[in-house]
């Protein structure tokens, strides 16, 4: 089966069956929610936390939303004493033998200050939970995560990204937590792969409805995470879906950090995609091979459009004819690219680089009417090489590199302006399908499908709190160790 066949019918699927899962932190919030997606998605769970009433609660209903009726395995555990981190382990090894996934939710938040005496003190304990036993769970995982192919999902914060001076300490943890996630991505690759989710406040408390406006009115998309929408990240990094991805840092933050910090209301941005079930519109020079691989369940009949966006007046005919068949807009996905092969210094190179920066942007000024009134999606697809220049690879890759990180760019301003009220992330697939890049600690190249698994996830209410994300897919390149031979 072609590529473009598998890309046009595949079917996004958390399959998570029978597979055995440590939770920390899973008596409340983001691990409480994980552990319930992921006993109804029908995996073995080991559930961790500090409060046994709230934990057997959380059991009893992991229990009830299991198609199988699994019990989790409970272990009440304070992991600011090491022997508890070491008994969660031994504990869940002695009841399931053998571990598929490790999801590091158990945190701890502080606000001291320097001036405290015994701020020392709190720095310890935070350091201690949020990354020291973090460290140990990975090392004692390690020989069982290896035979299983298994995944690790660390839950960091955007406070690895940003200065609060009355959250040093838990930032300093997170930042430590984000490298710890980028280092062991390249150090257990290919068997292991290891990602990070970076929430930027999540629901998981009640908040007066006063304080709750205020924080909205922070956020591009107007509104504050449940856990369900991490715990929807979460399952999702853990699941084969996301195979191409190692050493990634996954911000779910309602567009916090792509945020103008010179305004203080944002629109409300969101979206709405079926599972499967879209109508779609095909744009290719040479679009007859789409005719024959593209399936729907309702059979659809796909609007095929020959154009070359290098044109403008194509980029205009081919919005014109989609809404003329349609008469709506729920999605958008800029795909189309262009590469160059003209080096800095050759003649007519300026040239090549007006071609490459004609394609990227010019749909979203024409699509931005119908998707607000849709609440719809959009979904830039990027490279790497907006992050890391290619040059030795292409000579050519100046004018290329630039316009995908002009690309990141314009995907955060438009996710963070006001004058925008749509859902926009971010797939940035590697080189896909490409013998050149030969250093991947995943030890394989995307296939076509690993990418549309991302955007496809990226347009679906599975990803509701994400905007502004920069969604790196790149077997581990970007983590990668450059002395490694």
């Amino acid at each position: 089966m072609s590529h473009m066949k598998q890309v046009c019918q595949f079917q996004i699927m958390i399959y998570l069956d029978n597979k055995v899962a440590l939770i920390t932190g899973s008596s409340d919030g983001i691990g409480k929610a994980t552990a319930l997606l992921f006993s109804s998605l029908g995996a073995k769970v080991a559930i961790v936390g500090r409060d046994q009433t709230k934990l057997d609660k959380v059991a009893a209903e992991c229990e009830a939303k299991s198609p199988h009726h699994y019990k989790p395995v409970v272990i009440k555990a304070d992991f600011v004493r090491d022997e508890d981190v070491v008994r969660t382990f031994e504990e869940t090894i002695s009841v399931y033998k053998t571990l598929d996934i490790l999801v590091n939710s158990a945190g701890l938040s502080s606000y001291t200050n320097l001036a405290d005496p015994y701020y020392l003190d709190d720095y310890d304990r935070v350091m201690q939970v949020n990354v020291r036993s973090v460290i140990r769970l990975t090392e004692l995982s390690v020989p069982f995560l290896t035979k299983s192919n298994g995944f690790i999902v660390n839950v960091s914060a955007v406070s690895s990204m940003t200065s609060n001076p009355t959250r040093w300490v838990y930032g300093m943890s997170k930042a430590a937590l984000d490298m710890f996630t980028k280092s062991m991505a390249g150090k257990l690759a290919p068997n292991i792969r290891v990602n990070s989710v970076n929430p930027g406040g999540v629901h998981t408390h009640p908040i007066e409805p006063s304080l709750m406006e205020k924080f909205k009115a922070m956020k591009p998309l107007n509104r504050i995470a449940e856990p369900i929408d991490i715990a929807n990240l979460i399952a999702f990094l853990a699941s084969d879906v996301s195979i191409n991805m190692t050493g990634s840092i996954v911000v779910s933050d309602s567009g916090f950090l792509c945020a103008d910090p010179y305004k203080q209301k944002h629109i409300r941005i969101g979206f709405r995609c079926g599972n499967g079930t879209a109508r779609c519109v095909a744009i290719r020079k040479c679009p007859n091979e789409f005719k024959s691989g593209c399936k729907s369940p309702h059979h659809y009949k796909l609007v095929v459009i020959k154009a070359d966006f290098v044109r403008d007046e194509d980029v205009v005919r081919n919005f014109e004819e989609t809404i003329s068949a349609y008469k709506t807009l729920d999605i958008l996905v800029n795909n189309c690219g262009l590469a160059s092969t003209k080096g800095f210094d050759e003649p007519d190179a300026l040239a090549d680089y007006d071609r490459v920066q004609q394609i990227d942007v010019r749909l979203t000024e024409l699509a931005a009417p119908h998707l607000k009134e849709t609440n719809g999606s959009i979904v830039n697809v990027s490279s790497i090489a907006a992050i890391r220049p290619v040059s030795k690879m292409n000579p050519g890759s100046w004018s290329y590199c630039m316009s995908k990180a002009a690309l990141d760019m314009f995907t955060k301003c438009m996710a963070g302006g006001t004058r925008t009220n749509f859902f926009s992330s971010l797939a940035d697939p590697d080189t896909v399908l490409s013998s050149l890049i030969q250093k991947n600690p995943l030890k394989r190249i995307a296939e076509p499908i690993d990418i549309a698994n991302k955007i496809a996830f990226l347009a679906s209410d599975a990803a509701r709190n994400m905007t502004g994300s920069i969604v790196v897919s790149d077997t581990g390149l970007i983590v990668a160790d450059p002395y490694a031979k």
